[in-house]
């Protein structure tokens, strides 16, 4: 097993929606992802809750993950204006084949920014 990391980022501030997604580079070739750990973060406009956060690959597999706490007001400028950083992250067990991609979403009514750390091993295939 070789340690492995992917980093998923996606800022929409400038003109925020409803959702944010990223999604990650392919697994290598030959290999197996085994994803051990994610966390990050999501920034949603002061008022908004958020509804949810999760990843998911090409194949069906999805994952929730827990907020943590909401960072203070800040100001992002663009049209989402003042926000918020909501931190999440959790232990998991994803398989991800050579060749695949990982998404994470997160859901408010004014989405603008999410970043993720995806943490596991390559295992050969």
């Amino acid at each position: 097993m070789t340690p492995f990391h992917l980093r998923l980022f996606q800022d929409i501030t400038a003109a925020p929606a409803t959702r944010v997604s990223a999604s990650s580079d392919p697994v290598p070739t030959g290999q197996l992802f085994v994803v051990e750990h994610i966390s990050g973060y999501l920034v949603v406009g002061t008022a908004d809750p958020v509804d949810q956060i999760w990843v998911t690959d090409n194949f069906g597999q999805v994952v929730y993950l827990p907020t943590h706490f909401a960072s203070r007001e800040l100001n992002f400028g663009g049209g989402l204006g003042i926000g918020r950083y909501h931190q999440f992250g959790s232990s998991v067990k994803m398989y991800i084949s050579a060749g695949n991609t990982i998404t994470i979403n997160g859901d408010a009514n004014t989405a603008g920014r999410i970043s993720a750390s995806v943490i596991g091993n390559l295992v050969p295939m």
